[in-house]
């Protein structure tokens, strides 16, 4: 969900079959592809043998293994070195996928990135953070969607912090196949504003094509609730700078990369984190209708080697592209009913909470009601919450709540 356009690039990309991957014991009919080979995607043994077998069966190999997150990383990786098919380096998919070893990589090419310190135990955290300082944030060192992340305010919070991050990564360790116990704590950098950039590599280039505006929770949490393109800090030297850097630093030498960014109250950019992969929750829809250039498609392009300069240009805005998700409120829902009529600016409406559901129990990616996408073809004024005001009203008129 929210990357599905990715298939509709493949497609268009490559006149080739199509192959996904599933591990679901009755197929859903997903009709876009040619083929859905049985295997479990976040396990690289699995996915290689998968992959082995239909060439056996059918006598074709892959032209190109095209990963869209960052939890398929390694799996992809073991099937392009296996057929030797141009891929991320086996450092970068390692540095891509555990955050210490990204931090290292950051420090070692001077990119701006908080202070940070791995540790396994709750005394390990409490020297690290008498070695730091407080705030802090802890959290998971190879999770991701705001799972396990947050943050410690003073020696209080320790214990709580901690069993908070230790329940987060035990949550989906067994389903993405994470090894429990790897943790990191870094410095809390005060800010009020949040950035993605959206950077295409290849053959050594890395162009950035959008920055996109994050919206999260307040602390201790830091769970993404919307997204908005464009940024206020398109522009901004600063912030374009350190991103490239931060993707050189890894040496990510295909595909789409998002990088996170936090703005500092002294206006200063520090890179949190760099995902090897197409950014989530619909970004890759808002860049396209910002701005008319699909990402999916040069994604794909360039892990095939099909990819055309020409493709990559500079253009105005189009409008204001934005994502809300509806948030969690504390409760059980009793009942719903879909509105009679949506706003204008609302381009797409999906309803994943139902009546007997009990939300608002956390702060993470699992616990969104819905999501609703919005286009204005205007500019708006940059880090505006109009897109989260909107998906609040939508929850309230559709959603009743014991």
């Amino acid at each position: 969900f929210l990357r599905d356009c990715s298939i509709l690039a493949a497609i268009r990309s490559y006149d080739g079959m199509i192959i996904g991957m599933s591990n679901t014991p009755a197929l859903e009919p997903i009709r876009f592809f040619d083929h859905i080979l049985k295997g479990d995607p976040h396990r690289p043994d699995d996915v290689l043998q998968s992959v082995r077998e239909f060439e056996k069966q059918y006598g074709l190999v892959p032209k190109a293994v095209i990963p869209i997150t960052e939890m398929v990383l390694q799996s992809a990786f073991a099937v392009a070195s296996d057929y030797k098919i141009p891929f991320l380096s086996y450092e970068c998919v390692k540095a891509s996928r555990n955050k210490t070893l990204m931090k290292e990589a950051f420090i070692q090419h001077n990119v701006s990135t908080p202070r940070y310190l791995p540790f396994r135990t709750i005394e390990e955290l409490r020297a690290n953070l008498d070695i730091l300082g407080y705030p802090a944030i802890v959290k998971p060192t190879m999770a991701a969607h705001s799972i396990g992340i947050r943050k410690i305010g003073c020696s209080d919070d320790i214990e709580p912090c901690f069993n908070y991050c230790q329940e987060g990564l035990a949550s989906i360790s067994s389903a993405w196949f994470i090894e429990e116990g790897l943790f990191q704590v870094e410095e809390f950098i005060e800010a009020d504003e949040e950035l993605s950039v959206e950077i295409i590599n290849y053959l050594g280039n890395h162009k950035i094509i959008a920055i996109t505006d994050k919206y999260l929770t307040p602390p201790p949490y830091f769970a993404e609730v919307g997204h908005m393109v464009p940024s206020k800090y398109s522009d901004n030297e600063l912030v374009r700078s350190e991103a490239l850097k931060a993707c050189q630093a890894l040496g990510i030498s295909h595909g789409i990369s998002h990088v996170e960014i936090r703005i500092a109250q002294d206006r200063k950019p520090y890179v949190i984190e760099v995902a090897s992969r197409p950014g989530g929750d619909g970004i890759m829809d808002l860049v396209e209708r910002a701005y008319g250039v699909n990402l999916y498609d040069l994604h794909i392009h360039s892990y095939l080697g099909t990819l055309d300069k020409e493709q990559l240009w500079n253009s105005n805005p189009l409008g204001t592209a934005a994502v809300a998700f509806l948030p969690g409120k504390a409760g059980i829902i009793k009942s719903m009913s879909l509105p009679q009529q949506l706003p204008k600016e609302v381009v797409g409406l999906y309803l994943s909470a139902k009546p007997g559901d009990e939300v608002g129990k956390t702060l993470n990616y699992d616990d969104r009601m819905g999501t609703a996408e919005f286009f204005w073809d205007s500019q708006v004024d940059g880090l505006s919450s109009r897109h989260l005001e909107l998906a609040q009203q939508l929850r309230d008129e559709i959603y009743v709540f014991e």
